[in-house]
């Protein structure tokens, strides 16, 4: 580990640095909108999720760096408006 830490792959980093914004772009509306927002629902984050991870695969394989940002941005405020969206269209059903 101490020999692979001194001399880091470049996959390794290109690796650690795709998790991490996948995981962002998953999870970031989930956890701060279904604390701090009361109307957030599971249809909102369920949602938010799916359009989070199908959208950053397509950002990160077809088309990197959209208008010149990281491959994460866009992703993550599509995810944002979905959660807003479905949540305000659902919000009778169920809360989360």
């Amino acid at each position: 580990v101490l020999v692979l830490d001194i001399h880091t792959p470049e996959l390794l980093i290109w690796l650690n640095l795709f998790s991490c914004g996948g995981l962002e772009a998953v999870f970031i509306w989930r956890i701060v909108m279904g604390l701090y927002w009361k109307n957030g629902n599971k249809y909102g984050a369920f949602s938010s999720m799916i359009i989070g991870m199908g959208l950053y695969i397509f950002f990160d394989r077809f088309h990197p760096n959209p208008f010149g940002m990281h491959t994460v941005v866009i992703p993550i405020l599509c995810s944002l408006f979905i959660f807003i969206i479905v949540s305000l269209f659902t919000k009778n059903k169920a809360t989360l």
